[in-house]
């Protein structure tokens, strides 16, 4: 505990250079010699599912659109974000079907899009998709380079709830309604947006680092540069952030945080892997008080890590925004041969095995496959809870926590929720892709047509949308089972950037492991 506190009061940042190669890009697997992938063996097209998912990340984008933009429906919105408070906070993804600039959920969206990025590159370069997917995660990578403009300054998002759920318009019409958009900052005691952040640049870092035709030196120090300042604003002013409502900071809440110590870990996690450095591995470790059933959190009264019965014992539900205790275990698990640490090891692999049992054999599953999260006391979003935990099964394979009978088990349950996403049933979740897809995801941009009006009367129309949002995965069916594609249901129909993330992870790896294969079979 003292030895972890004087660590903290000297903290300082070193670490080899990006020009070197960091511990990730050195333990990589070797390549296969690759071509480009259509349908597999299973009957759907991966690379087709795949190149779909990335343009629903650019019908999400923010700012001043490229003159490479894919997306015929979209232009330039938001323009002026961040005027306000004098500094440019244009660009980024609009979360969800709505135009607020949440980060704490759209970061941890690019963390898990790169962390796939990272262990599939084979499968996107194969798939023809290498460029687009590093231009996809470099979009919001920018915009959160801008938001920390200073080494104690954070902007956390931008916009105003009620005003903007009050409105059914495109994004590119916010200006001719006068939107108030305010800034939303931090100073400290916000280590859960920090912390994503950094950890979102940490694997931007990774990725733009690596040997290809793409590769981005400059843009990956920019974003290892960063990280490590958040990583630094994380780890000495720790606390919960305050989230985003209205202007006046007392109205409804989205995207609150139940706690900062898993966003800390996490941030830790990636930044030892992109750079190498123990030092930021050492406080992930301690962050998570070994995985013994204690978190430990920072005494802001006494200045001291305290020991709190939050628990690692209390195993997580599922791998969320909210919290990446999945993600920090497996990555103790990579991290292994770096740690000589068997305590970790033990207890991340009882933890992600504990919760793989409860996801393969004691969550309900639909007719197609589709496992229903109903333990979770969510209604919505079990297509995203499907396709986050299909990755995390996929990584502990990928990471060797799995032995050989658990392998063969988790690879067909991770399929199987895939494959039920993209329509082994009656219909597809993916807009624009299967069987029956969705045509009207619950999405301001999609549903209202380039000229004229849209408002109520689109919202309230049964018609399909203007404008096919070309990829998306919208929530999927409840509890229940049930599901019907209607545009004012936010439940079933929404789409966000971090439904997409795990099932766009998950479509990287079948294309790898599915014969004809890309890598290795499974």
């Amino acid at each position: 505990m003292a030895l972890f506190h004087i660590l903290l009061i000297a903290l300082a940042v070193f670490s080899p250079s990006i020009q070197g190669r960091s511990i990730e890009e050195s333990s990589e697997d070797s390549l296969h010699n690759v071509e480009k992938r259509t349908t597999t063996a299973s009957g759907f097209n991966y690379a087709d599912a795949l190149h779909k998912s990335i343009l629903f990340y650019e019908a999400q984008r923010s700012g001043v659109l490229p003159a490479t933009n894919r997306i015929p429906w979209r232009g330039d919105s938001a323009v002026d974000d961040g005027s306000d408070v004098g500094i440019d906070l244009s660009g980024g993804w609009y979360g969800a079907g709505d135009h607020v600039k949440f980060n704490f959920p759209v970061s941890f969206a690019v963390t898990t899009l790169g962390w796939g990025l990272m262990e599939y590159w084979d499968a996107y370069e194969a798939a023809g998709e290498l460029g687009n997917m590093l231009d996809s995660i470099r979009w919001p990578c920018e915009y959160l380079i801008k938001c920390h403009p200073s080494a104690n300054k954070y902007y956390y998002g931008v916009g105003d709830i009620e005003i903007d759920h009050s409105q059914w318009i495109r994004p590119e019409d916010m200006d001719d309604y006068n939107m108030i958009r305010p800034s939303w900052s931090c100073t400290g005691q916000c280590s859960d947006v920090t912390g994503e952040a950094a950890a979102a640049l940490a694997v931007c870092a990774i990725n733009f680092n690596k040997t290809s035709s793409y590769r981005d030196q400059t843009f990956a120090t920019q974003c290892l540069d960063k990280a490590r300042s958040l990583y630094d604003m994380t780890i000495f002013s720790p606390g919960k952030y305050t989230p985003i409502s209205n202007q006046y900071g007392n109205g409804t809440v989205q995207y609150p945080s139940s706690r900062y110590d898993d966003e800390m870990a996490w941030a830790g996690l990636w930044l030892f892997l992109a750079t190498g450095t123990e030092e930021y591995h050492d406080k992930s470790g301690d962050d998570l008080a070994n995985f013994n059933g204690a978190y430990y959190y920072f005494n802001v009264s006494n200045n001291m890590f305290m020991s709190s019965d939050y628990a690692l014992r209390a195993k997580a539900k599922t791998f969320s925004w909210d919290d990446k205790r999945p993600g920090v275990q497996l990555l103790l698990w990579k991290c292994r041969y770096f740690m000589n640490n068997t305590v970790y090891e033990n207890k991340a692999q009882k933890k992600i095995n504990s919760m793989m049992t409860d996801w393969i054999d004691t969550f309900a599953r639909l007719d197609t496959g589709l496992t229903i999260s109903s333990n979770l006391g969510l209604d919505w979003g079990s297509n995203g809870h499907a396709g986050r935990m299909a990755w995390v099964a996929m990584m502990a394979n990928k990471y060797d926590l799995s032995d050989a009978s658990e392998k063969a088990e988790r690879y067909a349950w991770a399929k199987q929720q895939i494959d039920a996403i993209l329509g082994n049933g009656s219909h597809s979740y993916m807009v624009g892709f299967g069987n029956n897809p969705p045509q009207r995801p619950h999405h301001r941009g999609s549903s209202c047509p380039t000229t004229g009006t849209c408002g109520g009367p689109i919202f309230n129309s049964l018609d399909p949308n203007a404008n096919e949002l070309t990829g998306a995965v919208v929530g999927g069916p409840d509890v229940n089972g049930t599901y019907v594609d209607l545009l004012k249901d936010y439940k079933k129909n929404e789409v966000t950037v971090y439904y997409n993330a795990g099932v766009q992870n998950m479509l990287a790896a079948l294309l790898h492991h599915e014969p004809p294969y890309v890598g290795e079979g499974c």
